[in-house]
């Protein structure tokens, strides 16, 4: 006769997305969008696609800034014991308005704003009457 067996009373391991965060090991992973992003670790820039970095040691925490044309940077803060992988998400950057000298002046736009030349007239020119 088979023995019967008492239920259990801790749960199964919940599956998550991936791995768990760890702070073991000799490197720090990033998980960073988009993919052209480029980590620039205490000023100095790695190459595209670059993604782990050496731990740093205790007491000496890096600053890693993640940057990628067209989105806004983003910087964090990372020590001995920060969790890896680094996941990290770039927003896109506002759009910026870049206007020139006359970019879209109208008829209708304020002349006080900048003062417009005389035109050239066809008569000989004479110095302003100083009185």
């Amino acid at each position: 006769m088979a023995a019967a067996v008492a239920p259990s009373s801790t749960a199964p391991p919940v599956a998550t997305g991936g791995p768990a965060p760890t702070v073991e090991g000799d490197s720090l992973a990033f998980n960073v969008s988009p993919a052209q992003a480029v980590l620039v670790v205490d000023g100095k820039p790695l190459g595209v696609g670059v993604r782990s970095i050496p731990r740093p040691k205790e007491g000496s925490p890096l600053t890693v800034r993640v940057q990628a044309v067209g989105f806004e940077d983003e910087v964090v803060r990372i020590d001995a014991q920060t969790p890896s992988p680094v996941e990290i998400v770039l927003r896109d950057a506002a759009p910026t308005l870049e206007l020139g000298d006359d970019a879209g002046a109208t008829a209708s736009d304020d002349d006080t704003a900048k003062p417009r030349p005389k035109p050239k007239s066809t008569e000989p020119a004479l110095p302003d009457n100083p009185y």
